[in-house]
């Protein structure tokens, strides 16, 4: 009787320890939730082409000091520090691609989780003087 008692024990202790290990498959991140962040400002570079040129680039001009940053929030805000300056714009999506930023649209060029891109194509706006407004940051 002693060894069926074990032997009812051992087998309980057995299949209590083979449980199952699944680790859940994590939701993927949709692009508000991945542009949601405060993100290091690594550049703001202005480029200016020549004339109706979208190739020939004339000039370009970079801002942005060492701990300037952009925080989008939930509350459609960005807090930014730019140069030194400190702001608070609006935002907000108008599909995945494309974000409308204090009243200009920016195109997301690249959104992972530790690098963020933006561009305003001044060339839709301005054919004859072409420029772009490009604006790298990081996590």
């Amino acid at each position: 009787m002693k060894n069926a008692i074990i032997i009812c024990l051992s087998a309980i202790v057995f299949l209590a320890s083979c449980s199952k290990d699944e680790t859940p498959t994590p939701t993927p991140q949709t692009t508000i939730q991945k542009l949601q962040h405060k993100w290091n400002l690594v550049s703001i570079n202005d480029i200016q082409y020549l004339g109706s040129s979208t190739t020939q680039i004339d000039t370009i001009i970079s801002y942005g000091l060492p701990g300037d940053y952009m925080d989008f929030r939930t509350d459609n805000f960005a807090y930014v520090r730019i140069a030194g300056d400190y702001d608070t714009l609006s935002y907000s999506f108008l599909n995945d691609t494309k974000i409308l930023f204090a009243g200009d649209t920016l195109t997301i060029n690249q959104l992972t989780t530790s690098d963020l891109k933006l561009t305003y194509y001044g060339r839709e706006t301005n054919p004859v003087n072409n420029y772009d407004n490009v604006i790298t940051l990081n996590r």
